[in-house]
């Protein structure tokens, strides 16, 4: 097997998989939208991080993984509460 493909299965995975499980339970408590596309916003996080750290050469910390979040992933999650109507108006 390639080395992608066994990074993949063995650690990008199951760690998207908790992700994921974080976001349903959100769903559930009505925080995320029903119809929101849970697989693009768990990759926000580590897709931001992966560019910091691999072509910005900055060194990602507990401080910057909080402001990401704060900043990106918890307002799309909010956005998917919105209706589709209150963006026209």
């Amino acid at each position: 097997p390639d080395f992608f493909g066994v990074f993949r299965e063995r650690f990008i995975e199951p760690k998207l998989q908790r992700t994921l499980a974080v976001f349903d339970r959100a769903v559930a408590r009505s925080e995320i939208g029903a119809d929101a596309d849970l697989e693009r916003l768990s990759m926000i996080l580590p897709a931001m991080c992966l560019h910091d750290v691999l072509l910005a050469g900055r060194t990602i910390g507990r401080d910057e993984i909080i402001a990401m979040i704060d900043t990106v992933v918890l307002p799309a999650c909010r956005a998917s509460l919105a209706s589709p109507d209150a963006s026209t108006s």
